[in-house]
C-alpha cells in the first residue's frame, strides 16, 4: 500500500511488477492464480487510507479494492488477512466491510480470542485454520 497513491507506484515497481500507466498488475497476477486454480490471499484488510501518513502516499483501501476487483474479474476467490495486531473495533469494522467479497479470512496477527464471535480452537483439534466468514459478525 506504500506509494500506491503516487503515479510511480514505487513499491510495486520495486517488487517487480508494473501497476501504472493503465496496466493492472493485479489482474495479471490474478490470471496466474486462476490458471492454477488457486485462491489469492491478500493482507492489510484492517487498514484505512485515513490512518496512513500523507507523505507515504499509502492507500490500503484503494489497493485492496483493486485486488478484489482484479481477482473477481477473472473468477478467482480471494481470502484475506490483517497485517497488524490491532484489537480495536475500527479495524474490525474495516475487515467486515470486505466480508461479502472474501472466501475466507485468517486472523494472522490477532489472537483468535480477540475476534468477537470466534472461539479459540481446542489443542486437541489440531492447528488453527482460517476463520470461516460466517463466524464473523455482521457489518
Amino acid at each position: 500500500h506504500w506509494w500506491y497513491g503516487d503515479h510511480s507506484h514505487a513499491a510495486e515497481v520495486t517488487a517487480g511488477y508494473y501497476n501504472t500507466n493503465g496496466r493492472n498488475a493485479y489482474r495479471e497476477i490474478a490470471e496466474v492464480f486462476k490458471s492454477y486454480g488457486a485462491t489469492l490471499d491478500f493482507t492489510c484488510l484492517e487498514m484505512r487510507n485515513s490512518e496512513q501518513p500523507s507523505n507515504a502516499h499509502s492507500y490500503p483501501e484503494y489497493l485492496v479494492q483493486q485486488v478484489l476487483d482484479a481477482a473477481h474479474s477473472v473468477g478467482v476467490k480471494v481470502s484475506g488477512e490483517n497485517a497488524l495486531a490491532r484489537y480495536d473495533e475500527y479495524a474490525y469494522e474495516q475487515i467486515l466491510s470486505y466480508k461479502s467479497r472474501l472466501h475466507a479470512f485468517t486472523s494472522s496477527a490477532y489472537g483468535v480470542s480477540q475476534v468477537p464471535g470466534v472461539r479459540e480452537p481446542d489443542a486437541r483439534e489440531g492447528p488453527a485454520s482460517p476463520t470461516h466468514l460466517s463466524s464473523l459478525g455482521q457489518p
